[in-house]
């Protein structure tokens, strides 16, 4: 985990249309109107959020995520990765092809 940097950032003006998710040495970046579900499995502690889009699986596992699934739900959140801040951390991510 790169604790320097935040689990999430978030778009400067208004909301944006694509969500990035920084994996291992690649960037994978998804429309948002492919996500499908949102799931957020566990307590504060150990939370997972399970994010369908139409032909990926993401599952970040971390604490505190209930503030990153909200802002998805906004559209806000430009970019996930490992990473730790006060509020919530995210140790692993998880990507899958579904499709």
């Amino acid at each position: 985990m790169k604790p320097d940097l935040a689990p999430y950032e978030l778009y400067t003006a208004q909301a944006g249309g694509f969500v990035a998710v920084e994996y291992k040495d690649e960037v994978l970046v998804l429309p948002l109107y492919s996500l499908s579900r949102m799931v957020l499995r566990g307590q504060d502690t150990s939370q997972q959020l399970v994010c369908d889009f139409a032909a990926v699986q993401i599952v970040a596992h971390g604490h505190g995520l209930r503030e990153v699934m909200e802002q998805m739900m906004l559209g806000r959140v430009r970019l996930l990765r490992i990473g730790r801040s006060s509020a919530c951390s995210i140790r692993l991510l998880n990507i899958a092809e579904t499709a």
